[in-house]
């Protein structure tokens, strides 16, 4: 990954991560609306979902980031077999959607942060597959999980390869019916 600045002082990018990626230099960590600006910023910028960790790396026993997600950008439904995951969506429409082990749809929600909606946050049990994409150009929320991170067994897809001949059908229906909320 190309070294870019974040454009606000006291962050170190993760030049190993998938996504444009940032940790801070220092505690306690501030969370602003320019940090906010800035990473949405680099997100459009850069093509990418983007993302500032506010823990300090990926052995952190508690991960919590401030995700810059795109819709363009959307990734299969996904599990995690000993961890919850809380997503508090703070710009922007987020839709997050359960699934059972064959691929249809429990359940969906739309985040929207207040005062637009009343769902601004849920939170998904571990083993639960489940996938989150913007239904905004961006949406910007806060993720909350158990760390530490793995690249080998932090995730389980809910298809073999991430990748199911029916998926682009099932995430345009989603897209369709919530977008429309």
């Amino acid at each position: 990954m190309k070294k870019i600045e974040l454009g606000i002082s006291g962050w170190n990018q993760d030049l190993s991560a998938k996504s444009l990626s940032w940790y801070p230099e220092t505690t306690p960590v501030e969370v602003s609306n320019k940090l906010i600006d800035c990473l949405e910023k680099r997100s459009i910028e850069g093509g990418l979902n983007a993302r500032v960790c506010l823990h300090q790396s990926p052995n952190a026993a508690l991960h919590e980031m401030i995700i810059c997600q795109r819709s363009d950008q959307v990734h299969p439904p996904k599990r995690h077999f000993d961890r919850d995951k809380t997503f508090l969506v703070l710009r922007g429409k987020l839709l997050i959607s359960l699934f059972d082990n064959l691929g249809s749809v429990i359940k969906s929600w739309v985040l929207e942060p207040l005062p637009n909606s009343g769902q601004i946050s849920i939170r998904i049990p571990a083993g639960m597959f489940h996938c989150d994409f913007a239904l905004s150009d961006t949406a910007v929320h806060l993720e909350t999980t158990l760390g530490p991170f793995s690249t080998k067994f932090d995730r389980e897809y809910l298809w073999v390869g991430g990748d199911h001949p029916d998926w682009n059908k099932i995430k345009n229906e989603l897209i369709k019916k919530y977008s429309e909320v």
